[in-house]
Order: C-alpha cells, then structure tokens, then sequence
C-alpha cells in the first residue's frame, strides 16, 4: 500500500505543476477570477454527473452526517480549495512555476510538520526533530538557489 500511495502523489504532483502552469498562462491573460471559477463550475458539473450515475455515492454523502463537524470542515476545505487555486496562480504569475512551486512545498512541508507535531485532523503526533528543522533549512538554500 505504500508503493500506491507514493505513486498517487507524484501523480498528484503532477497534476498540480501542470494545473498551475495552465492557470498561470490563462491567468496572465484573463486575471484570477476567470481562472478559478470556470475550472470550479466544470468539477461542478463533472461531479454532479458522477452522483447522478452513482446512487451510493448519496448514501455515503449523508453519512456526512454522522461526522462531528464532517460538513464544516468540508465547507473550509472548499473554501481553502479556492484559496490554492488563487494564491498559486498569482504566484506563478509573479515568481514562475519553479520559485512558485518550491515555496509552495516548502510551505507544505513546514505546515505539515507543525499539524503532526500538534496531531491536529486525527493525525498521529510526531515531535519536530533538529533532522526536520535541517530539511526545511535546506529547502530553504534551495530556494534561494533556484531564485539565483
């Protein structure tokens, strides 16, 4: 299972570089808000198809229901969606996708640290350790570098 889920996240870095290169060149040319909305009217559309073939999809949708604050936390991640699509494409427009993208995962990595630390989301708590603070160091000094 492990080989599966280092693969799904190249696969999603992937997507992600050639998403916010797209949104960066339609960016440029039609500004921000065009650029997010229309992608989020057609996952719009692409979902609402999905549901409508899929009938136990509802089922599993109001078992939303018996998460403590399962609708909540999805309506922030909705929002925080439309926060990645914006900040990232105005990123890539200003700094490129190379500088864009390091800052990106350094951010990732640097919050996703503090989340495990404080074993926020049900996350299993992982202390942060001198051989972490060296890594986002030297994330750091790479940056730089291909700032240069």
């Amino acid at each position: 299972m492990l080989y599966y889920g280092i693969i799904a996240a190249l696969i999603g870095g992937i997507f992600i570089a050639v998403q916010g290169g797209i949104n960066g060149m339609i960016g440029n040319k039609v500004g921000i808000f065009p650029t997010v909305i229309v992608p989020v009217i057609i996952q719009f559309i692409i979902l609402s198809a999905i549901i409508l073939t899929k009938k136990d999809l509802i089922g599993n949708i109001l078992k939303l229901r018996d998460v403590k604050f399962g609708v909540g936390f999805l309506i922030i991640s909705a929002i925080l969606g439309l926060g990645i699509m914006s900040t990232l494409t105005f990123s890539i427009m200003e700094t490129g996708p190379l500088v864009a993208f390091a800052i990106v995962i350094f951010s990732q990595l640097f919050t996703s640290m503090v989340v495990e630390h404080m074993g926020l989301f049900d996350m299993v708590q992982k202390s942060i350790s001198g051989y972490r603070m060296l890594g986002l160091l030297a994330m750091l000094v790479g940056i730089g570098l291909f700032y240069k």
